[in-house]
């Protein structure tokens, strides 16, 4: 049903994207003759739908064989088929604070060189669309889903919240095709990771105080809980600090501080390592992932179709 509810997703915002954008023009990918796909204006009051279409068949064939998918499909038929094969809880971990490293000291140094007022909007987006998927996800979760408070406050933080692999695995897919990007992207990975999450901590202590206190707006306009100010977090001021002290928060913000501070420059040096390595430890890294994914597929009986 998440698959399902997915693919609609993307076939009703591809929709909406179309009719917004009809006698624009837009940005697509175009492929030249002695070189790889390039942005070019497309006209989309009269497009070349087969083109398109080939365009996307040729795009989902070459990123479905990539090397990175690939090895997260032999990870998956790894588990079903019972197979040995398991990356050490330690190797998985150093992975993951690689890939981590590797995304904020790229990231800095694009960001170090770009505009500041072109960086502002869109962060700002995106710290408001982390707040507001948690919202309308805890909210279905609740009333389509039958989870309890817990379970639907988690599952919306992560809606809410971003992945760094598939970041990194989209990027990666972009760098492959030469399509050009925001270098200050990974700069929006690091500020999405908190909100969402401290958004469903204020559900679950909101949902729980209401369970047990009135709750109701003072005159003031603040949120009141049995005559007293409600704060989510009073009970355990510490949850924001664990939040913000977690292992991916600081690596990347520590890596986008680094890479700002050195710029392109400074990691001339550290290129080889954090760039040239980063797509085969990917692979390793998504190889474990198929594998602990498949695993859990027996969960889906269990939690219901979200």
């Amino acid at each position: 049903m998440s698959l399902i509810g997915l693919l609609l997703f993307t076939l009703g915002a591809s929709f909406i994207l179309f009719w917004l954008s009809r006698g624009r023009k837009i940005l697509c990918v175009q492929r030249s003759i002695d070189g790889p796909g390039q942005l070019l204006p497309c006209p989309m009051s009269n497009p070349d739908w087969k083109a398109i279409s080939m365009t996307a068949l040729e795009l989902a064939q070459a990123n479905l064989l990539s090397p990175a998918v690939l090895c997260f499909a032999l990870g998956a038929v790894a588990a079903i088929a019972r197979s040995d094969l398991r990356l050490p809880e330690g190797v998985f971990a150093a992975l993951s604070m690689y890939l981590m490293v590797s995304i904020g000291l790229r990231g800095g140094a694009e960001l170090r060189d770009a505009d500041l007022a072109q960086v502002v909007v869109p962060m700002v987006g995106a710290l408001g669309l982390c707040c507001l998927i948690p919202l309308w996800s805890y909210a279905a979760l609740r009333r389509f889903g039958g989870l309890s408070v817990e379970n639907a406050a988690a599952l919306a933080a992560h809606y809410g919240s971003v992945s760094a692999v598939t970041f990194a695995a989209v990027t990666t897919m972009l760098d492959r095709q030469a399509i050009p990007y925001e270098g200050y992207a990974a700069a929006l990975l690091a500020t999405m990771e908190v909100p969402a999450i401290v958004v469903a901590i204020a559900l679950v202590r909101l949902a729980q105080a209401a369970a047990t206190h009135s709750v109701m707006v003072g005159q003031s306009g603040a949120l009141t809980v049995g005559g007293f100010p409600f704060r989510p977090n009073a009970d355990q001021p510490s949850v924001l600090a664990e939040v913000l002290s977690s292992k991916s928060i600081v690596l990347l913000a520590g890596g986008l501080a680094i890479g700002a501070l050195v710029g392109p420059a400074g990691l001339t040096k550290v290129k080889p390592f954090f760039a040239d390595l980063f797509p085969g430890a990917l692979c390793l890294f998504l190889l474990e992932l198929g594998r602990q994914a498949a695993s859990r597929w027996g969960h889906f009986d269990r939690s219901g179709p979200f």
